[in-house]
Parts: C-alpha cells; structure tokens; sequence
C-alpha cells in the first residue's frame, strides 16, 4: 500500500472513530446508551430526602433538615429554597447565590445526609403493574422483569418511558427492550431516574384478539373454528383502507 493510501485509510478510521464519539455524545445528552452499559445519570434531589448545608465562614447557619413534599428546605436569612429536582452541586451553587449579598464569603458545602427512596411505575402489559424501587444502576428493562416480566400481548419493542424534567411537557422515550434483552452490551436500555413512568404497551396482534374476543365471539354466535378462516391479522390495514375509502364505497340512504 502506498503512502497516499495508508493516509486514506488513516483518515478514514478517524472519520469513524468521530462518528462513534458523536453518537455516544448524543446518547449521553439524551440519558441514552448507544452502545455498552446503560448511562448513569446525575442524582436528582427529592422530597423526603435529607439534607446538611454547612457554611464555611458562618457555623451558627449551619442546617441538617429534610426537603419538604413542595420540593423546597427553609434556611435563615433567605427562607424557602427549592431543592427537589436539582443535583447536589446545583443546590449548591443556588446556594451560594441566595446568600450572596447577605452573608459577607457565600462558601456553601451540600451534603446528603439520607436518600428517600427512589421509585418508579412500571404498567401495561407487564404480570404486576405498580411501584418498584430503583438503584442508582436499575434499567427499564430490569423494572419491567421486577414487575413481573412482559405478557405474550406486549409489544416490548416499542416501550415507553415518561420522564418529568420539571416543565409541562415530560420527556418521552421509546425503547426497543427487545434489543435489549438479546444483545449482551444492554443497547438501548437506560437508566431509570425517580418517577419514570415505564408504560409497556399493548401488541398490534393482541389488540385484534381482543377485538375478536370482545366484539365477535362475545356477541355473535360464530364458532372459532368459523373465525380461524379469516385473517383477523391484517384487521388494521383494512380497517385504515375502509376508512380512506369510504367517500367512496355506494351506501344506499
């Protein structure tokens, strides 16, 4: 291989090797894990869990007490302080910003005295929908296996997970669980934060099976076997079909 082609070739892994970074980079920014172990994110402070604000050059405001169910800790000088949904260090320096101005050297250390604990909701088409218990390294896959495991009507590869980050509008994020649970490196699984709601939904299929059982079988006296002639699978496409055409279909008044 020639000079001009090594270097191309060079040129070319690096190329990739970005690529990858980028992804990665991405993943991360997203909670995500684009390849390897589910990404650990920040720890959110909650209610319940308690805290110690210590100040460097004033003791005598030195406080240990819990945040509140609204979310916020009452300190001296300044009062109510939201600490639910920030990270340690963003207390911190939320801190350091109240008490600036007040106090004459703003040097704040957070501690986390006790974690209250975490939680999450896993329901749909899972065998015990409800509240499960996380760890800092608990995935959405592992939440659905605590809550019993997927039934045969799930659709697991398109489960979802509500994620509040503290506006009107939650992040939502759809998982391929599938991926997940037949590929060793956890691709596509991601870490639960506190409060993630994790709705494993209903299949395509099941949903048919459904409407056979509820609306045919349930009513109609047609036997199964009279049923299995027909293809309840393709039901959606041509119920979709119907009803793009339907202007056109003749119906007598």
């Amino acid at each position: 291989m020639g000079k001009s082609g090594l270097l191309t070739l060079l040129a070319c892994h690096v190329s990739l090797v970005g690529c990858a970074s980028d992804t990665q980079k991405e993943a991360r920014a997203r909670g995500l894990a684009a390849v390897g172990t589910p990404v650990l994110t920040p720890y959110l402070l909650q209610p319940g869990d308690n805290v110690s604000v210590k100040f460097f050059y004033h003791e005598e405001l030195n406080e240990t007490l819990p945040i509140r169910p609204d979310g916020y800790i009452s300190l001296q000088l300044v009062g109510d302080v939201e600490a639910a949904g920030l990270t340690v260090p963003e207390l911190r320096q939320a801190l350091i910003d109240e008490y600036t101005g007040v106090i004459r050297t703003a040097e704040v250390a957070v501690l986390v005295n006790h974690f209250d604990t975490q939680k999450a909701y896993v329901g749909g088409q899972v065998v015990s929908p409800g509240m499960i218990p996380l760890s800092p390294y608990t995935t959405a896959l592992q939440a659905v296996i605590m809550a019993g495991g997927p039934l045969p009507s799930s659709e697991f590869a398109s489960v979802v997970v509500v994620r509040n980050k503290g506006t009107d509008q939650p992040d939502i994020l759809v998982l391929n669980l599938n991926n997940a649970l037949n590929d060793a490196e956890g691709t596509g699984d991601i870490a639960l934060r506190p409060q993630d709601i994790v709705w494993v939904p209903q299949s395509e299929i099941a949903k048919v099976n459904q409407f056979v059982q509820q609306y045919i079988e349930g009513v109609l006296p047609i036997s199964r076997s009279f049923l299995l002639n027909y293809n309840f699978g393709s039901v959606d496409s041509n119920v979709k079909t119907v009803g793009s055409n339907v202007g056109s279909v003749g119906v007598s008044p």
